[in-house]
């Protein structure tokens, strides 16, 4: 999976190449899409979680 950085990495360039977007819309996206990347990794986290307390939970019985 790639990391927060590689993605908005990604997007400046992206933005160097294309300055159509430009100003608080353009913050606007970024704020949004650091926003989405924070829930992603938040999402696996809870994930790996679960799925060891599954796996926990299963050895037990």
């Amino acid at each position: 999976m790639r990391t927060k950085d590689q993605i908005l990495n990604d997007i400046s360039e992206f933005q160097a190449k294309y300055p159509v977007w430009g100003g608080i819309q353009s913050l606007h996206d970024q704020l949004t899409i650091e926003l989405l990347i924070d829930i992603r990794d938040i999402l696996c986290h809870l994930y790996q979680a679960l799925t060891s307390v599954e796996k926990m939970a299963r050895h037990s019985r």
